[in-house]
């Protein structure tokens, strides 16, 4: 992750291939230096706590505020 996000571990054990983390973005920050897209196996669901998040998944674009959720196959 890139200047402005910062994860946070929220449980330890459970499931190997499952982890429990707070992520934070900072107003502006990016989850990439350059804005590329990135793909990795697994899948990832969110909840937007507070303020505004934009989503990018492919060509779409997605705008979320506090209370949205998501889920996606991150493949």
């Amino acid at each position: 992750m890139t200047k402005g996000v910062t994860w946070q571990k929220l449980a330890n054990g459970g499931l190997p291939a499952l982890d429990s983390l707070l992520i934070s973005y900072e107003p502006g920050a990016c989850s990439t230096a350059d804005g590329t897209l990135e793909r990795h196996s697994g899948y990832e669901w969110g909840l937007v706590v507070e303020g505004e998040l934009t989503l990018l998944l492919d060509f779409d674009q997605w705008t979320l505020r506090a209370g949205d959720s998501f889920a996606f196959d991150s493949l």
